[in-house]
């Protein structure tokens, strides 16, 4: 658990200067209106009754998710988080399980369902595909003629073991090993466990006659890993071969897309449709992260906000805004900001309550903003070809109102319509006219 600490815990905390966990703890505690609801976690983790007696550590865990919440509002909670945090906090002190927790949600460890409820099931899918491609063609064959059942309950257990990162399937020595690696060198290695547990459970397999009974099998060759530093090794050894993450990424989008076409056409009409305001036009300017943002022609020309999944309204900035000011939208996990067509960047909370005007140096219409995960950063671009990139820090926004930094810089002096941030590459994509360029914000380099 050292490693741990050294390798996790001290890079987010420097990374996060003069924030702690105790800081962000008593913010929430001093100002109990800014903590978010989460009635999942109320559910999960109940405050009162007799589960909450059964839960060691109830408290500890209502905690660290709704800090954890409070920082990541996009993400915010979802159903069996607390499983994996629970067996952190075995491991773990406090505040070094909530640092742990957030690497963990971030680089994908623990997998993303708030991004759509059909996660666990595309994660366990391309999981059981990458299995039976690296299984000797007798299991794999034993395992196909067992239907579309066989198929089914496998996807669902290794959903299960990967949402929950081998929680309760592997014993806590094994457990422990496994996450060393997952956490230091990637998600990656959950699949090959996947892969390693199924060939050493070959024969019982293939004795199986139903589905259940391969679970089964599966289930009780895991929970009697009993060799930590063996599971890795073989995990990357020869009988696993290379699992490449190309493979991974195309049979995920794969079924990401079968799953969008099961829907049927419903999947492609209007979902909530908004009426006018006293016979004013409404228009939609922009999504971001389950926000939606439509500019109103009415007498207090508010920007009103909609959550998008439920069509309730979220909130309205009875800020001197025109309706036409509004140009492009960037929701940065904390607030939203909206570029404006005067080259200024307004900001609000997720209750609409009004921050000072970033001076973002921008002189013409803001034609899009772009945000940057790692690490964290906004690039927005004006109609004259102007790019300004914001250094920012959300957590330090969200409970100290840190001010962020930016840096001006022109490309060229072309006019760019888009960007795009791809995590992988640490680059931001620009899109433009007929080019498509790569930009490291941080060097003003393309």
């Amino acid at each position: 658990m050292e490693v741990w600490h050294h390798m996790i815990v001290l890079r987010h905390q420097m990374q996060s200067a003069g924030v702690s966990y105790d800081r962000i703890v008593q913010f929430l505690r001093q100002h109990p209106d800014k903590a978010p609801y989460l009635p999942q976690l109320e559910d999960d983790v109940p405050e009162e009754g007799p589960e909450a007696c059964l839960s060691k550590g109830a408290a500890q865990l209502r905690q660290i998710l709704t800090a954890f919440a409070f920082l990541q509002p996009q993400i915010g909670y979802c159903s069996g988080m607390h499983i994996v945090l629970a067996q952190l906090l075995v491991f773990l002190r406090e505040e070094d399980a909530f640092w742990i927790f957030l690497h963990a949600v971030n680089s994908q460890v623990v997998p993303s369902p708030h991004v759509s409820s059909a996660m666990p099931a595309i994660v366990g899918s391309s999981t059981l595909d990458v299995v039976l491609l690296k299984a000797p063609i007798a299991l794999r064959t034993h395992i196909l003629m067992q239907g579309q059942d066989g198929r089914q309950a496998l996807a669902e257990l290794f959903a299960v073991w990967l949402r929950h990162v081998y929680v309760g399937v592997l014993p806590t020595s094994s457990l422990a090993r496994l996450w060393d690696c997952a956490l230091i060198i990637g998600p990656k290695v959950l699949v090959r466990v996947a892969c390693l547990v199924t060939m050493a459970a070959a024969d019982q397999l293939l004795d199986a006659s139903t589905p259940a009974e391969m679970v089964a099998a599966l289930e009780t060759v895991a929970a009697e890993w009993s060799d930590p530093q063996a599971l890795v090794d073989q995990a990357y050894g020869s009988e696993v071969g290379s699992v490449p993450t190309h493979l991974l990424s195309r049979l995920q989008m794969q079924y990401a897309r079968s799953s969008c076409l099961a829907a049927g056409s419903s999947a492609f009409d209007p979902v909530h449709v908004k009426e006018p305001d006293s016979g004013s036009c409404v228009k939609l300017v922009s999504v971001a992260d389950g926000l939606q943002v439509w500019r109103t022609g009415t007498a207090a020309n508010w920007v009103t906000m909609w959550d998008a999944s439920s069509a309730d309204q979220a909130c309205s900035i009875p800020h001197p805004i025109e309706p036409a000011k509004v140009m492009a939208l960037c929701d940065i996990g904390t607030q939203v900001w909206m570029g404006c067509s005067s080259g200024t960047i307004e900001r609000c909370t997720y209750d609409g309550s009004m921050l000072p005007a970033l001076k973002s140096f921008h002189i013409a219409q803001i034609k899009f903003m772009a945000r940057r995960q790692n690490p964290p950063g906004v690039l927005s671009g004006s109609s004259d070809g102007a790019l300004v990139y914001w250094q920012t820090a959300s957590m330090h926004e969200a409970v100290f109102g840190e001010t962020p930094e930016s840096t001006r810089f022109i490309v060229n002096h072309k006019i760019w319509d888009c960007a795009v941030d791809l995590p992988d590459t640490g680059l931001l994509w620009l899109g433009g006219g007929s080019q498509i360029n790569a930009l490291d914000p941080t060097r003003c380099t393309l």
